[in-house]
């Protein structure tokens, strides 16, 4: 495994001239943001099937729900291709460990959504997906996935920042040998994260676990993996990481000082009003945990997320 999480992106968002014109749509998130945190795998499907550049540019026709690639002028269909390449590809990824993806948005092989499909009468539906993105989904339904246009909104990015590191956390998770003690650790770790999140999972969530004793674990693990990643795609507000950092303050409030107490809860507080990052509450917090020991404040995943220090 790499050090950094791998996420894959569409070529063209790297400033890779793989366009059908020649071109590119760099996009600074990607190269300029997401290449700190992550190791980049380029995919550009047209020319991984041989399409070549400049090119036909492509549509999608027919149903939305499968749709046909075909060549704009010519006709030419390239279906067949692209869907086994798309299911080849996938394949790959997997095995390259990547843990996220930002694909072009209104690419007919890398589109997540909204990608027009052109009925055979000329009218376009804007509800289809990409065929490329289409066998990403199917073979990694769990990866998380952001359209490039989406990361220029800062929470939306730090939001697929954390998905990707959730994502491989849950996957390394699930690769171990499985019991329903390890989930339950699991569980434990990335209560706060889920509370900073989606409360509402968060206690769907604990239900799941509860009753797990009446189900194969098989199914308890496929299904808490699923509604862990749907969690961690509701993005954590101040309101809700302040909210996390309460319940943590709550934790150390026993063993600290008076004095202790106050400054903590002012530094939660200077947070709540915007006056200072998530990084300081969270250090603070991180230093009276290791000097008072308490384990379970230190075992929260939430204490360590992306950015916010050591």
């Amino acid at each position: 495994m790499s050090i950094k999480p791998r996420i894959g992106v569409s070529s063209c968002l790297l400033g890779h001239l793989v366009r059908h014109d020649g071109g590119h749509k760099h996009h600074r998130t990607v190269t300029d943001t997401l290449s700190r945190s992550f190791e980049i795998v380029a995919v550009c499907p047209e020319m991984e099937v041989g399409m070549g550049v400049p090119r036909e540019p492509v549509d999608l026709v027919g149903n939305p729900r499968a749709p046909r690639m075909v060549g704009k002028r010519s006709g030419r269909d390239w279906t067949g291709i692209m869907r086994r390449y798309g299911r080849e590809r996938a394949a790959e990824i997997g095995r390259l460990e990547v843990c996220g993806f930002v694909l072009k948005k209104g690419s007919p092989s890398c589109g997540p959504d909204r990608v027009p499909v052109r009925s055979e009468t000329g009218t376009a539906d804007p509800a289809g997906a990409g065929l490329f993105a289409r066998a990403l989904a199917g073979a990694l339904p769990l990866l998380p996935v952001e359209a490039e246009d989406r990361l220029d909104d800062a929470a939306l990015c730090e939001n697929f920042i954390e998905r990707v590191h959730g994502y491989r956390e849950w996957r390394d998770h699930a690769r171990a040998a499985p019991s329903l003690a390890g989930l339950m650790d699991f569980h434990a770790s990335h209560k706060l994260t889920l509370l900073a999140h989606d409360e509402r999972r968060l206690r769907l969530l604990g239900r799941l676990l509860a009753e797990a004793g009446n189900g194969p674990l098989e199914a308890v693990t496929t299904r808490y993996g699923n509604v862990f990643m749907e969690a961690l795609k509701q993005p954590a507000t101040r309101k809700t990481n302040t909210n996390a950092l309460q319940h943590l303050a709550g934790f150390l409030s026993g063993r600290l000082d008076p004095e202790g107490r106050k400054q903590l809860a002012g530094l939660v507080d200077d947070y709540r009003l915007g006056r200072v990052p998530l990084s300081a509450p969270l250090a603070l917090i991180r230093r009276h945990a290791a000097e008072h020991g308490a384990a379970y404040v230190l075992r929260q995943n939430f204490l360590r997320r992306p950015g916010s220090g050591p």
